[in-house]
């Protein structure tokens, strides 16, 4: 095997990780999760998805870190009040 090459079973959890991290983005607010699809799913700089948004690119990097924020909390089982 080819030192990069993944067993069944690795490739099983990578899968199952992707789908669990795109069901909880799809949860988060429209707004984040729409930001955080264009900049880590599809590769989109901050730039231009302030652009397709029409936002600013502050706007876009705050959206970025409560998406993230929000994500990891959901991810990790912690849940914010309020």
């Amino acid at each position: 095997l080819a030192r990069d090459a993944k067993s069944p079973e690795e490739l099983y959890n990578l899968r199952r990780a992707y789908l669990e991290l795109v069901a909880e983005i799809q949860r988060l607010p429209q707004d984040e999760a729409f930001t955080l699809i264009f900049r880590f799913l599809v590769g989109m700089p901050v730039a231009e998805i302030a652009q397709v948004l029409g936002i600013s690119e502050d706007g876009v990097r705050m959206r970025l870190g409560r998406g993230r924020r929000r994500l990891a909390e959901r991810l990790t089982g912690k849940r914010e009040d309020g």
